[in-house]
């Protein structure tokens, strides 16, 4: 694990405005300050497609380098059993009894 500075020059920040992010290598310091940005901001620019332009600084060997942060909302979903009548009516005769109700799973 090494140690970068990342800054983003579009929004007006410099050297010293940067973030320290421990990460593997350059792309994956640019990738966490995308992370960091987008959460820490709660607008999620990155996420909703904007691209951001960085600047990475290795801070032993004091390279640097310019990256372009790119990124994409991935939807999550949920489910939980539900008890509705009117899918029950849908549901095959004398199959609805082998579907587990949320009732049932708590016992």
């Amino acid at each position: 694990m090494r140690t970068y500075v990342v800054w983003c020059p579009d929004l007006g920040q410099e050297q010293e405005d940067g973030a320290t992010i421990p990460a593997t290598d350059p792309a994956d310091a640019a990738e966490g300050w995308a992370e960091w940005h987008d959460r820490s901001s709660a607008e999620y620019r990155i996420a909703s497609g904007r691209e951001e332009i960085v600047i990475v600084r290795d801070v032993d060997a004091g390279e640097q380098r310019e990256w372009i942060v790119r990124g994409e909302a991935m939807p999550y979903y949920t489910a939980q059993p539900g008890e509705s009548a009117t899918i029950r009516a849908q549901v095959a005769p004398g199959r609805w009894e082998d579907v587990p109700r949320r009732s049932e799973a708590n016992k």
